[in-house]
């Protein structure tokens, strides 16, 4: 009799816990989706121009050096790759200089306040070359002003889009936060760009009791005109530069099918020492 009891007791344990362990996975799933419903609500309570400045820190820090590598692949043609350094100082501007391949090596980008200028030390002339922010960057699906100017936030105000499900390459199906942006000034690059925010860190009532950040996941380029013709997807997000920022930045022609163009961030370094001497023309035709 003993036995039978201690046996049906094993028994009603054994459910329990399969009872306890099926609902486990439930309750995690569901405080997750608990934590990201709180963390959209909280994005929402932001200005879409606070969005848009969250979306340029988890693009680069203020200042910064990083080393960059480009490919483009476009069908028919042979794939080109191109190393350059980029030295960026919050409010001075940005100064690029070409690694490889050897036939580039040496020449010289600057952006300063609206103005971007070339410098070949290959060529017959010691002038730099005023360039269009609008224009590819050597032959790339980037702009000039792509690669130059990391900052949308000096070039576009924005107003908040409402909520989209997108699905990711690498976080898959995600509740995104969305933004669209038009020029603020001439010299913008493109007339319009939406962008697809990923809300991070620890929901908290209003602005300042979270840590709010936001990764863009994707931002689409229009013309003056309005057409849809370039798309960027951010890809391996991780650890860089004291953030969670993406690494890999993949710019796709809507024009030209299969032109693509990628931008690795090989090194990226917050930097508050850079020399504000780089960003003139003396030192870039030097």
């Amino acid at each position: 009799m003993n036995q039978k009891i201690w046996k049906i007791e094993l028994r009603s344990a054994m459910l329990l816990l399969a009872v306890l362990y099926s609902i486990t996975p439930l309750a995690g799933a569901q405080s997750a989706s608990a934590s990201a419903e709180a963390l959209i609500q909280q994005a929402q309570s932001y200005t879409a121009d606070e969005l848009m400045n969250l979306a340029d820190d988890a693009l680069f820090p203020e200042s910064f050096f990083a080393t960059m590598r480009m490919t483009t692949v476009r069908p028919g043609r042979r794939d080109t790759e191109m190393l350059f350094e980029n030295y960026h100082r919050e409010g001075a501007g940005s100064f690029m200089e070409v690694k490889e391949p050897r036939r580039s090596a040496g020449m010289r980008f600057l952006q300063k306040n609206d103005d971007l200028w070339m410098y070949n030390p290959r060529s017959s002339s010691r002038r730099a070359l005023r360039l269009s922010p609008r224009d590819s960057f050597q032959g790339s699906v980037f702009s000039n002003n792509d690669v130059s100017d990391p900052n949308y936030a000096d070039d576009y105000t924005a107003v908040f889009d409402g909520t989209e499900v997108v699905t990711h390459p690498e976080t898959g199906r995600v509740t995104t936060v969305k933004i669209t942006a038009t020029a603020s000034h001439d010299e913008s690059a493109y007339g319009t760009i939406e962008m697809w925010l990923m809300p991070e860190g620890s929901a908290g009532a209003g602005s300042a009791a979270g840590n709010l950040r936001v990764i863009p996941l994707q931002i689409d380029y229009y013309s003056r005109s309005g057409l849809l013709f370039k798309r960027m997807t951010l890809l391996e997000i991780g650890e860089l530069a004291g953030a969670r920022r993406p690494a890999v930045m993949r710019m796709e022609s809507l024009e030209e099918a299969g032109a693509v163009t990628t931008v690795r961030l090989e090194t990226l370094e917050a930097r508050d020492d850079i020399p504000e001497r780089l960003f003139n023309q003396q030192e870039l035709t030097r």
